[in-house]
């Protein structure tokens, strides 16, 4: 979502895009919207700048875009399971509907 405005050729960077949470944190943290938010599961890369404005491909674009259509999370099973865990939810691992009978 950060990538947004820079994908949309609105900005040249985008930190610089003033309506987004980036452009916040890079203010020094006086992003109005923060403290409202859950608290990350996990740091942001030390790079996370330099991923932002570097060009998507059109294959990492349309792998966003499937997992998106198909209401997926963008990440690795371990890290959906951690992810899962840590806003406990790993109900959501289990396949829907009530599980079979054992025979007797």
């Amino acid at each position: 979502m950060e990538h947004n405005a820079l994908r949309a050729n609105l900005v040249k960077r985008a930190e610089i895009w003033h309506w987004s949470s980036f452009f916040h944190r890079g203010a020094g943290g006086l992003d109005p919207v923060r403290p409202h938010l859950h608290r990350r599961l996990l740091p942001y890369p030390e790079d996370w700048l330099t991923r932002v404005n570097r060009a998507e491909t059109d294959v990492e674009l349309e792998a966003v875009r499937r997992l998106v259509d198909r209401n997926h999370l963008f990440g690795s099973e371990n890290w959906h399971k951690r992810t899962a865990k840590g806003l406990s939810l790993e109900y959501t691992f289990r396949k829907p509907g009530r599980p079979k009978k054992g025979k007797k």
